[in-house]
C-alpha cells in the first residue's frame, strides 16, 4: 500500500489521534497543542496502512507558511516518508519556508532555497 498524504482537520482528537506518530517528540506534541488554538495552523498526516506515520505542521506567517514540525513515526523513518510529506506541504502551502534544520531534507524533496 502506497504512502497517503492528507490535510489533517484539527480538532479535540487531534494529540490522541498522533500519539504514536508523536510519542518520542513531546516538543512536537506540546506544539500540535497548543496550535490547535489558532486558525493559523495546517496539520498534514502521512497515512501508510491506514495508520498515521508522519506529521507536519506549519503556521501561517506574513503572505505564505512557515514549517514548525515534521515528525515521523521510528518505524518508517528513512523510507522517504519526510521527503514525500514535505513534498506535498510544499505544492499545498505556497510559499513554504523551510527552517534550516530541515533545508537538507527540503533539497531532497525538490523544494529550492
Amino acid at each position: 500500500m502506497p504512502l497517503e498524504i492528507h490535510e489533517h482537520r484539527p480538532g479535540p482528537e487531534t494529540p490522541e489521534y498522533f500519539a504514536r506518530v508523536l510519542r518520542d517528540s513531546p516538543e512536537a506534541r506540546q506544539a500540535l497543542e497548543q496550535a490547535l488554538e489558532s486558525d493559523d495552523t495546517r496539520i498534514l498526516e502521512g497515512i501508510f496502512n491506514a495508520r498515521p506515520v508522519a506529521m507536519l505542521l506549519a503556521r501561517r506567517q506574513g503572505e505564505g507558511w512557515r514549517l514548525e514540525w515534521l515528525v515521523v513515526h521510528p518505524a518508517t523513518r528513512g523510507r522517504g516518508v519526510g521527503a514525500e510529506t514535505l513534498r506535498w506541504a510544499a505544492a499545498l502551502l505556497q510559499p513554504l519556508e523551510v527552517p534550516d534544520a530541515l533545508r537538507e531534507l527540503g533539497a531532497r524533496a525538490g523544494i529550492p532555497e
